[in-house]
């Protein structure tokens, strides 16, 4: 099995340093068509405002076993925006595909396939040499569909490329399957880039993901106005000292008004020192 091919049995999602993984759509092909002598098929069977439901169905006429299972997607965007028609059509092609991949995984027992998944998991590695290759080849992969390495690094929760081992290798060659074959979108992988500023942010402000998440549920649909909000505690979070500063700076920079100066006080090494003046009262008896 080489690794294109085993990549493509492999589906995996980052997230933030752990991954959701597991056999593929296509892997389930593969399984069905050695099963034989069995049936298995799918289709949408609701879409309302939010989401499209598809149903996947798996009999296998030998041992007279039918499985049914249901996947259910998101039809809106992270503003809380209806897809268009295409996109909705696309999303339902990724709930069949799923439906179809779950249900035939539940008919056929897992001792019968579960080590042909790891065999492909292993192919997809290589051998020690390679890693280096691979791992490059997965970057420039993900640069094609507009995603930059740090996008990447961020989803696996490293530093960098050289932070990338032979489990984080079969993490991306797998998500990039996914991505492919409608399976996932770059949304649920990387995130939106408002997603990521409010990562940033929460960051700053050393929160932690509990109080990230009730925050996102406290501005659901309201994106911009988190984003503002937490720009601000950030913004409080700098010290004052450093405002004081700037401020001391910009009045040393003004010249001074020769019109203000007193002529009867001489600067001398950094003191004032005062002229003694005549004055008026001088001499004047009460």
């Amino acid at each position: 099995m080489s690794q294109s091919v085993a990549a493509e049995c492999i589906y995996a999602l980052p997230r933030g340093g752990k991954k959701i993984e597991g056999p593929s759509s296509r892997f389930a092909e593969v399984v069905i068509s050695c099963w034989q002598n069995s049936r298995a098929g799918t289709r949408v069977v609701s879409v309302d405002d939010k989401t499209i439901t598809a149903q996947g169905v798996f009999h296998d006429l030998e041992r007279n076993v039918a499985v049914t299972y249901e996947s259910r997607r998101r039809i809106t965007d992270s503003k809380g925006n209806r897809f268009n028609d295409d996109m909705i059509t696309m999303t339902g092609n990724a709930a069949c595909s799923i439906a179809l991949r779950n249900a035939v995984l539940k008919g056929v027992p897992k001792a019968f396939w579960a080590q042909i998944y790891e065999r492909a998991r292993h192919a997809v590695i290589g051998d020690v040499k390679s890693l280096v290759q691979s791992r490059q080849q997965a970057i420039e992969l993900f640069g094609k569909m507009g995603v930059t390495p740090e996008m990447v690094f961020h989803a696996l929760g490293i530093q960098g490329i050289e932070d990338i081992d032979g489990d984080m290798l079969i993490t991306l060659r797998a998500t990039y399957s996914s991505l492919k074959n409608g399976e996932a979108t770059l949304e649920e992988v990387f995130g939106s880039s408002e997603s990521a500023r409010i990562d940033e942010l929460a960051k700053a402000l050393n929160w932690n993901t509990a109080r990230i998440a009730m925050m996102r549920g406290q501005y659901k649909g309201r994106v911009q106005e988190m984003i503002a909000y937490l720009e601000a505690e950030v913004e409080k979070l700098k010290p004052a000292s450093n405002t004081k500063a700037e401020a001391k700076a910009e009045t040393k920079a003004e010249p001074a008004d020769a019109t203000q100066a007193d002529p009867s006080e001489e600067v001398i090494a950094g003191e004032v020192i005062h002229e003694a003046k005549e004055s008026p009262l001088q001499g004047f008896q009460f």
